[in-house]
Order: C-alpha cells, then structure tokens, then sequence
C-alpha cells in the first residue's frame, strides 16, 4: 500500500507527466537541507523532481528564467554542460506552484553520477577546478544584464560588513561581550573588503556556490561530467566562484569542526586546484582579476567568518544549527582556514 507522501508526490509528478502511472517509482533523493529532491523512474528514465524551499528562494521564478538562459546559452557554446534542463509542466509553465506556494521542478537525473564532499585524489581536485573554469568560459559571452539577481548584496562584503557592525552595535542577545576576539579579527582584516570593492573587477555570470559536491563525476569512470545546483547563478565577479572552490577544497576538516590542530594546509592542493582552474580561464581573466585571484580564496572566507559570526551575534536565525555554539565553531574554522591559507602567500 502507498503511503500518501507518495502519492502526493505521484499527483506532483503528473503535473509534468499526466500519463504517470500511479504506481510509479519514486524516492527520496539527498539530506535536504534546503530543498527536497526525489529520484523518479519513468519510460526508462530517471528524473530528479524538487521541492525549492520557498524561504530560502523566495523568487523562484527568476532563478527558473535564469537557469532557462544559462541552459540556452551552453546548449551553443558547450552542449556537454548543459546538464539542468527544465521539463515543463503540461501546461508548459517551467515549474508547477503547490498550494503553499513552494515550486517544484522536474530535471533529468545525470546517470552514473555522483558528487564528494571533497576531492578524494589530487586529479579529481584538479579536474573538478578544471570542469568550473571551464564553466565559466563557456559563459563568457553570456550578458550579465540577462540574468536576474536572485540574491541582492550576495557577495557584497561591504553591505555585509556594515550588517556586522550593526548587530554589533545592537547586541540583540547579549553575545558580544564573549566574542570580542573574533570581531577583532573580522575588522581588523575588513580592508580585504574594501580592496576587493574597489578594484574595478568585471561583471560576469557566475555559479556562487562552487563547492567540491555540486561537480558531477562519472561514478564508473572518473570523469567529470559538469557543474550542477545553478539557483545561485547572478552577475557577479569570476574571483568569488574561484575563493569558494578554494575554500570548501582545501579545509582538510569539516567545516564546523572544532579540532583546529588538524587544519594544516595542502599547499599542494593549493597549487592545483589554482592549475585546473586556469586550464580554461588563463585567457579570459583581465588584469585585475589575476592580481587578485590570490586573494579570492581569503576573501570569501573571511566573508563565510562574518556571516556566520553575524548570524551567531543575532541568535542564530539563518544557519541552521544542531548545538547551542554551532556558528561559533563554524567562526573559529573559518579564521583558522584563513590564517592558514594566509600562510601560503
């Protein structure tokens, strides 16, 4: 007997598909941490349909248009990575709307497919940094004006410093007085910030979330197959997607770990994740990106020590959090991994 979550998600299903037998197989796919997938098995074919938390992705709708024009854009200038392909519904809208105002949305599962949370061998770290450059090359052309911003101030360290130094100020749950260490580090090393504001650096169209797991490799062979999870896709600047690659890779210890003594930095790593990366993107970089790209990785993970600090100081509102000093911990990872990649310059 099915139970009703199935066939709730059956009836979703046949939003896309009416022909749908209700029998059909369909399972959880993934944690969820943000939104719900599912694996769907249908004419031979697996799919992957997807709740997308509506507070999280409030505008849906525009990270549908900006995946339909990514998608567009790489089917011409490289097929191979036009993996998110949006199957509308029977109506033809991109995405069916549920009764709580969720979308759902129905893709093709990539076969034989899987992610890590890190690189498991140097060759997989360079050809995963090799597979987004080669990503955002293929994006080059693509108008930054065509593509709507989703998230506003997503990389705005400015915006986001002058939050910090408000929920400083304002102290809603009486926490600063323990953490005046961890401010000082954050202000003492804003001028980061202000450099990378400053600097003139091109708009692009960029991935914002270039961590290890949203790189497909082939599970049979090891090749890399693409870069998924594109409802962070914006205009933004090429050196934010290259400091996260570097930041989520080169951490040898989870991210919300506290044993500080093992975070010890691959300088090895290090190097080739820098190689892979600039396998595709060498000659599309301008000047000012490449005095900088030594610096990306220090400024996103420092801004990654803000925000979580921020959230921490407002009673932990955004992160979610599994123990009372969650954030925290996630603060003094992030500081340790910046001071240990500002040891390898």
């Amino acid at each position: 007997m099915k139970t009703k979550q199935h066939n709730d998600l059956i009836f979703i299903a046949q939003q896309f598909f009416p022909e749908l037998p209700n029998d059909s197989n369909i399972q959880v796919f993934g944690k969820g941490n943000i939104n719900l997938s599912f694996l769907l098995d249908f004419k031979a074919q697996t799919f992957l349909l997807q709740r997308i938390n509506p507070e999280v992705f409030p505008n849906a709708d525009l990270i549908h248009q900006n995946i339909q024009k990514v998608y567009d854009h790489l089917s011409k200038t490289d097929p191979a990575l036009a993996l998110i392909r949006l199957i509308p519904t029977a109506n033809g809208a991109p995405a069916w709307i549920d009764v709580e105002g969720a979308y759902w949305r129905l893709i093709p599962f990539v076969a034989n497919s899987l992610s890590y949370p890190t690189a498991p061998r140097l060759n997989y770290a360079y050809d995963g940094a090799k597979m987004v450059g080669r990503f955002l090359k293929a994006l080059e052309k693509l108008d930054p004006d065509l593509i709507q911003t989703t998230i506003p101030n997503f990389h705005n360290s400015l915006h986001r410093f002058q939050q910090f130094n408000e929920v400083i100020k304002s102290d809603p749950v009486q926490r600063r007085k323990k953490l005046e260490k961890e401010i000082a580090f954050i202000q003492a090393h804003a001028h980061i910030f202000d450099q990378i504001a400053s600097a003139g650096l091109p708009l692009r169209v960029v991935h914002n979330d270039t961590k290890m797991d949203n790189i497909l490799f082939d599970k049979n062979t090891g090749h890399c197959l693409g870069l998924i999870d594109w409802d962070t896709i914006m205009p933004g600047t090429l050196l934010s997607d290259y400091g996260d690659l570097v930041r989520t890779s080169i951490n040898p210890i989870a991210e919300d770990s506290d044993e500080l003594d093992r975070m010890i930095i691959d300088y090895e790593l290090l190097q080739t994740l820098e190689e892979g990366f600039l396998f595709h993107t060498q000659d599309m970089l301008s000047q000012v990106e490449k005095d900088l790209l030594s610096l990306a990785p220090l400024w996103i993970t420092l801004e990654q020590a803000m925000r979580f600090l921020t959230d921490y100081l407002m009673g932990d509102v955004y992160y979610k959090t599994e123990f009372a000093e969650h954030n925290l911990v996630r603060v003094r990872n992030q500081v340790s991994l910046f001071k240990g990649i500002s040891e390898s310059k």
